[in-house]
């Protein structure tokens, strides 16, 4: 069975300081350096109502400022506050949704995306229809004409839609390619858990992705990190309909196994409350009943991975203490060949050559 453990709040607020200064998520995005490390140094423990209340002032200070900015015409201005606002709200709610005041942060920050979003044209907010309920997700296109290839990009267990466009999608637009970005089934707006039952989540997703005429067809699927599970999985249960897919960190079957979980503070990676945001996700409450849901999801014991692929990119660090690194080594064993890349590196392997690789590939597979 899971243990449920926590890092002590001091060693924990001290890692997320040092994210703060290295610009690390969750501040990797428009959140400023001195207001963020004197929101934290507020604090007595992260992940909790008084984090959220701390980032929460900076927020709701930059929309009313942003609100200012529209009256009087200066939309450069307004688009930068909305953006803060958005991501103090964002971290505010950070890694996971669990309270009312992380909820209320959570949709404080959504809706000052949306407002920022305005001032972008190449930012569609999308609804597609699916079994569980409507899935709100963010399609965001590069500045060209014509049809373009597409990357669905499934975030991951703090990575919401709303950070993947503002920036995991950069070097993918960079590059050419329109991003739809998604919530990882049990984060953000998706309507499902993160449970058997999101696989239905697809079909929907890939018709909506073959009715537009602004797309190519042969769709990508990228997972990054969480998200990463739901690439590998789809690359099985769907490969006669995508082009390529890129699992980015994701897990696979051993992540989900007691004696990788149980040792999650130890290893040192993950910086905070990584047992309840499973929780969260999976919606479970104790550790039986993650366990038993974490234990549903292993694709070796589904029998997935011996079925054909699309083809699958793997991309991971050699040192990740997230996710599991013997992982990408089971699927890299069984079934069809794939390709795949170590770096030398953590959790997710990011160095300045990791996307640069990951996108030649994708040139060369799509």
């Amino acid at each position: 069975m899971v243990k449920i453990t926590e890092r002590p709040a001091d060693h924990a607020l001290a890692i997320l300081r040092r994210r703060v200064q290295m610009n690390l998520n969750p501040f990797f995005s428009f959140s400023e350096v001195e207001p963020s490390l004197a929101a934290v140094d507020s604090v007595r423990a992260p992940a909790g109502d008084e984090w959220a209340a701390a980032f929460m002032e900076l927020g709701r200070a930059q929309a009313a400022a942003a609100e200012e900015h529209e009256v009087a015409g200066r939309d450069a201005e307004a688009l930068k506050a909305w953006r803060l606002a958005y991501d103090y709200g964002h971290i505010a709610r950070y890694p996971h949704a669990d309270t009312d005041a992380k909820r209320e942060a959570h949709a404080f920050a959504t809706e000052s995306f949306r407002r920022a979003a305005e001032y972008v044209e190449t930012i569609e907010p999308v609804t597609i229809d699916c079994p569980a309920g409507p899935i709100r997700a963010i399609l965001v296109r590069p500045d060209r004409e014509g049809r373009v290839p597409v990357i669905a990009n499934v975030g991951g267990l703090d990575v919401w839609k709303e950070e993947v466009v503002s920036v995991v999608a950069v070097p993918y637009l960079a590059a050419g390619y329109a991003v739809l970005a998604l919530d990882s089934p049990g984060s953000g707006d998706s309507p499902y858990a993160m449970s058997l039952e999101a696989d239905e989540m697809w079909d929907p997703i890939l018709d909506w992705l073959d009715a537009r005429d602004d797309l190519l067809p042969g769709p990508c699927v990228l997972g990054t990190s969480l998200g990463g599970y739901w690439a590998n999985r789809v690359a099985h249960t769907h490969r006669s309909r995508l082009g390529a897919v890129i699992n980015h960190g994701g897990p696979a079957h051993y992540t989900f196994q007691p004696e990788w979980l149980d040792n999650w503070v130890e290893r040192g990676e993950y910086p905070v409350s990584f047992s309840p945001a499973l929780l969260t996700v999976t919606r479970t409450e104790d550790a039986r009943s993650l366990s038993e849901r974490l234990g549903e999801l292993s694709l070796l014991d589904a029998g997935l991975l011996e079925k054909d692929s699309a083809p699958l990119l793997l991309v991971n660090g050699r040192y990740d203490r997230t996710i599991d690194p013997a992982d990408m080594d089971l699927l890299l064993r069984v079934g069809k060949p794939k390709s795949a890349r170590y770096f030398e590196a953590g959790h997710m392997g990011f160095t300045p050559e990791t996307i640069p690789t990951m996108i030649d590939w994708l040139g060369e597979t799509l």
